[in-house]
């Protein structure tokens, strides 16, 4: 069970949440309470299951950066997504989430916030 590892954008190191509390917080606001939770519900099972969790699918176009989301072969869905990476040692790197509903894409945005926050990782910008 690999420890889970939060991070807050190179560029906004003195924030007062990690980068995933926001998104979470702003998702509450939002009134999507559920995406919440199955958002909270796909990060355990990636703690509880690493690589092997049955939620997380790499992103084409990005490498390194896969994502949580809900899977429709058991019957669950849900526009939930959560971003991440893996440090070398195998834990996982919780970078941000969101909320699609159907038919939307996912925002390129906060791909491209998970990817810069590799990137730092990588280039040593970013301490962990």
């Amino acid at each position: 069970m690999p420890p889970l590892v939060y991070v807050r954008l190179p560029h906004r190191l003195r924030a007062r949440h990690v980068r995933i509390v926001e998104c979470l917080l702003d998702m509450n606001r939002a009134g999507h309470r559920d995406a919440v939770w199955q958002c909270i519900k796909l990060c355990q099972d990636v703690r509880e299951h690493g690589h092997a969790s049955r939620y997380v699918v790499a992103l084409k176009g990005y490498p390194g950066i896969s994502e949580l989301k809900p899977s429709t072969r058991t019957g669950e869905r849900g526009g939930a997504r959560v971003y991440l990476f893996w440090l070398a040692d195998g834990r996982p790197v919780l970078v941000n989430a969101e909320f699609k509903t159907d038919g939307d894409g996912p925002n390129e945005a906060l791909i491209e916030e998970a990817y810069d926050a590799l990137i730092a990782v990588k280039t040593g910008r970013l301490k962990l």
